[in-house]
């Protein structure tokens, strides 16, 4: 599996070697494996099909290609959601409609809903409720730390930076 394919033409040489090694490393694949090798391009469909037209040579190694849409506002809230209880903390109620509302507006200026969109939010969320917790003027509620409430949540995602990408690898689906 090779993630954040839409990228390559952002690439030096607008990602040329990567092309070729990729067609090469396809091609010494098959020679092992046959019919029985799968390689998932996951990135954002567009780029990733201008990617394939720009080398019809590893274009061919992808004899069949599927699509899949992207995750819907309410997909992306449940995948918070999940993430959330993954990480043992709970939205409440005001907290899911804010955030259902967030993860809408966001995905808004995609093609397909992203689940990193949803890593994104969770990653604010947890960060601004620690703040909050700390910064409390009231004493310490060991309960507090389980709950993501309505206030920890961003009014927006802000854009990511595009130097900071790789500098936190963080969960992705």
């Amino acid at each position: 599996m090779i993630t954040g394919v839409h990228a390559w033409h952002d690439l030096p040489d607008h990602g040329q070697h990567i092309l070729r090694c990729l067609y090469q490393v396809l091609t010494e694949a098959r020679t092992f494996h046959g019919d029985e090798l799968a390689v998932i391009l996951a990135g954002q469909d567009g780029p990733l099909r201008a990617m394939l037209h720009a080398s019809p040579a590893l274009a061919a190694r992808f004899p069949v290609i599927i699509s899949f849409p992207g995750y819907t506002p309410a997909q992306l809230t449940a995948i918070l959601q999940t993430l959330a209880a993954e990480a043992g903390l709970t939205l409440t109620p005001d907290a899911a409609r804010k955030a259902a509302a967030v993860l809408a507006d966001a995905e808004n200026g995609h093609a397909t809903g992203n689940a990193r969109l949803a890593v994104r939010l969770l990653t604010q969320a947890t960060t601004n409720q620690a703040q909050r917790i700390t910064t409390s003027p009231q004493p310490f509620d060991p309960a507090a730390l389980g709950a993501i409430c309505a206030a920890d949540i961003p009014e927006h995602l802000p854009l990511p930076d595009p130097s900071a990408r790789d500098q936190h690898p963080g969960q992705y689906l």
